[in-house]
């Protein structure tokens, strides 16, 4: 009995000092960087920075919808906000059209950060903007030559000349602000890299703000669908021009993109790293929105909202997870750079234990309470399996491990991560098509969960090798 007490004192004590380390990591003052207990510190403190901001901006970028959807259906109308949806869906879709440039140079800053190598970093975002820059010219010059051969009726399913007006102005005006957005999206590329991502966040609440106020301006000056387009996308890019500023300005002058500052070497890596997080960028989507395609050519329409309602609600997991990772990315890699093995090795650790936690609590929640849930939420239209919910909880368990070590990965062995990316959507693709046609809609999420599965062994295999190599070069 006095043993128990012994351990249950102890257990507390732990938890207790755990608690009030983590109360001491919450604070705007840096910590002094100069000895390795101090970084590891100033990582912690950054990333939870990072992470609370995150969240922060992501409430309100579900708040601010919810004011501006009933104004824009209500001044469009159906047909022109259908219209609006439609060229949003497919500028988006160049979503990779930096060909992974911003992602390589979030590994390129973060190595050059961590070997306090100014210079180098200085050419890394040079080359980086300059390559953006190019594409986004390429871009703009290739449309400017289709601009006259487009099939604008056709595109936008409607029928008449004078029904669509000004949709092709419009598509300008959404494509400029895409654009424009590409070499500028240097600058939270740069604050990522250096363990800031919280300063992206801090600029949400003005971007929404200063969203809503254009938008009544619009509407009350009835400037149109171009001019609603324009005050939309157009607050993300003054708001970026601002954030810009404020960086190359202030907070790191000596950032500030230059072309003497241009080399070869530079671009080069950035050029490759970028090719291996595109790769993994085309697979993963290839991955994720193939499932809704073979439900649909093997059950039907119907069978997709059966299966797209409650992956939204497990999927509310997987940002949690993304938006707890996505700071520790860039400071592995620095932390690696200066040879603090110790920190990346603990880190890695509390994340997979947290990760775990995470999704096995809430995996658990969803399936005893998840069928009532989505019933409520639907008006009893959508009615989800227990063997959907109990394989969704296992893929999202499975994919919290997956992106914690991928994470890992990420900073330490990209090509690893490409070619596994690669071949977990390969695989994905052709068991998700087997099991749906043997036992339904949770056959996608059964494939999804093998195919993740046998990726994930080597990962942590490979994760183990670097970690182990590590230490003993130490």
């Amino acid at each position: 009995m006095l043993r128990f007490i012994a351990c249950f004192l102890v257990t507390c004590s732990v938890h207790v000092q755990r608690i009030s380390r983590f109360r001491n990591l919450i604070r705007l003052e840096p910590f002094d960087t100069s000895n390795e207990v101090g970084r590891a510190d100033e990582r912690h403190r950054r990333a939870l920075l990072s992470s609370g901001t995150s969240i922060i901006a992501r409430i309100i970028a579900l708040i601010t919808p919810l004011i501006t959807i009933p104004l824009t259906l209500s001044y469009l109308g159906a047909q022109q906000y259908g219209v609006w949806m439609t060229i949003s869906s497919i500028v988006t879709s160049l979503g990779f059209a930096d060909l992974g440039i911003g992602n390589g140079l979030v590994n390129a800053i973060s190595e050059a950060h961590g070997k306090d190598n100014r210079q180098l970093a200085k050419e890394y975002v040079s080359s980086g903007f300059f390559l953006l820059l190019g594409i986004a010219l390429t871009l703009a010059a290739a449309y400017a030559i289709a601009y006259r051969f487009l099939p604008w009726r056709k595109m936008f399913g409607i029928p008449s000349p004078q029904a669509f007006g000004e949709i092709p102005h419009a598509v300008t005006v959404f494509l400029a602000c895409f654009l424009v957005c590409i070499p500028l999206g240097i600058v939270d590329r740069v604050l990522l890299a250096y363990q800031e991502g919280f300063r992206t966040s801090l600029w949400a609440p003005l971007e929404s703000l200063l969203m809503l106020f254009l938008v009544y301006f619009v509407i009350k000056q009835d400037l149109g669908l171009s001019g609603l387009i324009l005050a939309i996308s157009g607050s993300s890019v003054l708001v970026l021009i601002a954030n810009g500023v404020f960086l190359f300005g202030f907070s790191r002058p000596w950032l500030l993109p230059q072309p003497a500052l241009i080399r070869k070497s530079a671009a080069g890596k950035i050029l490759k790293l970028g090719f291996m997080y595109s790769l993994m960028q085309v697979a993963t989507v290839i991955g994720y929105n193939s499932d809704y395609i073979v439900i649909s050519q093997i059950l039907g329409a119907k069978a997709v909202a059966e299966y797209a309602v409650p992956i939204k609600m497990f999927t509310i997991v997987g940002s949690l997870m993304l938006i707890m990772l996505s700071p520790i990315w860039p400071a592995y890699s620095e932390a690696m750079a200066r040879g603090d093995w110790a920190w990346v090795q603990a880190t890695l650790k509390r994340s997979l234990v947290a990760g775990l936690c995470i999704t096995i609590s809430s995996g658990a929640v969803f399936v005893v309470f998840g069928g009532t849930m989505i019933a409520r939420w639907t008006g009893g239209r959508i009615l989800p399996s227990t063997i959907l919910l109990f394989a969704l909880a296992i893929w999202g368990i499975v994919g919290g491990v997956s992106a914690c070590v991928g994470t890992f990965l990420a900073a330490s062995s990209i090509r690893f991560q490409a070619i596994s990316a690669i071949a977990a959507a390969a695989a994905n693709l052709l068991l998700s098509i087997y099991l749906t046609k043997s036992i339904g809609v949770s056959g996608v999420v059964f494939g999804s969960i093998i195919a993740q599965s046998v990726v994930l062994i080597p990962g942590l295999v490979l994760t183990r090798r670097i970690l182990r190599s590590a230490s003993t070069c130490a």
